[in-house]
């Protein structure tokens, strides 16, 4: 945990973070997709406690993502894809399913980020990014990174 984490640790309502299973993705070929869209191959399941409670989040196969939302200026120093792409994956579904607060998601993002070895610097980048440019893709919550049916 770095020092800003530990600072911050009071406000973090998530601990005992772990990725279930594997991370699955292809490249859409949909001609109807926005460029550098990705589907879920297989359910994502990630697990954390909250409260005392165990929660299981489950990211649904056919979900769309477009993985980490970088501006190509900054893709040096957070690309779209690495480490952190699971915690990527978790946070956009959690913005387009509003599945948890815009506060907690981006704290999720965070955590799982952490949980997955990104080194403390870039995850703190990556996260002071989405809370700062975040708000208009949680309130849009895009089409491009809504589940598809799948099947």
């Amino acid at each position: 945990m770095s020092l800003i984490e530990l600072l911050f640790s009071w406000s973090n309502p998530f601990s005992d973070f772990r990725y279930i299973d594997d991370l699955y993705i292809v490249k859409s070929e949909s001609p109807a997709d926005e460029k550098d869209i990705w589907i879920v191959e297989r359910d994502f399941r990630i697990e954390y406690a909250r409260g005392g409670a165990t929660t299981e989040l489950v990211v649904p196969k056919g979900t769309r993502t477009n993985l980490a939302s970088v501006p190509w200026f900054g893709r040096i120093v957070v690309p779209v894809s690495g480490k952190h792409t699971e915690a990527s994956v978790v946070h956009d579904f959690c913005y387009a399913g509003k599945a948890l607060s815009r506060f907690e998601s981006d704290w999720l993002f965070l955590t799982g980020m952490r949980t997955a070895g990104v080194h403390p610097w870039r995850r703190w980048i990556a996260y002071v990014a989405v809370r700062f440019g975040g708000a208009r893709a949680y309130r849009k919550a895009s089409l491009a990174l809504q589940a598809v049916n799948s099947e």
